[in-house]
């Protein structure tokens, strides 16, 4: 019973604290109204102290605009017009976007090679999901970083990243908008890209 009631008061309290503004307003921010990825907290918070020169999204929101301030370059794809101008108008300079409407979806997974580089973190929060984790690990930097959002979801990418060896850092709980619990997992084979 104490245990129910202490995780009742952290949550709704966090909801206060933290959450409020996102939830209201249905957008990724922070309290501060900056753009936050859409991840769990807890995972934002572990992502925070990464130090990646480059970044790859599948699929782009409010995290292309908060790792575009934490990276040399970042390249994303998506698959909405609309949702793709949105974003890509708000981006700096070292934000490069692909944008794969009406093509096939092996465009959209195979996206990642344009640019012709390897990642320190790649971000599958988008279409796919299961074949952007088998092409990602090949694109990925020795000491690099993959993030699955919604890995409940997912079972099968979670399965792809784990038998090449990855392991899996997960964050359970409340993020941005949502009010009920999801997980976003991170994928590390070295810790070495960590600054801790």
């Amino acid at each position: 019973m104490f245990k129910y009631l202490a995780r009742w008061f952290k949550f709704h309290w966090m909801l206060h604290k933290k959450h409020n503004k996102s939830m209201w307003k249905r957008e990724s921010i922070s309290a501060s109204e900056i753009p936050i990825p859409w991840y769990t907290y807890g995972a934002i918070e572990f992502l925070s102290r990464i130090n990646a020169k480059t970044i790859f999204e599948y699929g782009c929101g409010n995290s292309t605009l908060y790792w575009s301030k934490r990276c040399e370059w970042l390249y994303f794809v998506d698959h909405n017009l609309d949702w793709f101008k949105g974003i890509i108008e708000k981006c700096p300079s070292n934000v490069v976007g692909y944008l794969s409407e009406k093509l096939l979806k092996v465009t959209y997974v195979n996206s990642i090679n344009i640019p012709g580089i390897m990642f320190d973190l790649i971000i599958i929060d988008g279409l796919e999901r299961t074949r952007c984790a088998a092409m990602a690990i090949k694109y990925l930097t020795e000491n690099g970083v993959i993030l699955l959002d919604n890995v409940e979801w997912n079972a099968d990418a979670k399965s792809i990243l784990i038998e090449a060896g990855f392991t899996e850092i997960p964050f359970k709980g409340i993020g941005p908008i949502n009010e009920y619990e999801w997980t976003t997992s991170v994928f590390v084979k070295n810790l070495k890209l960590w600054d801790i």
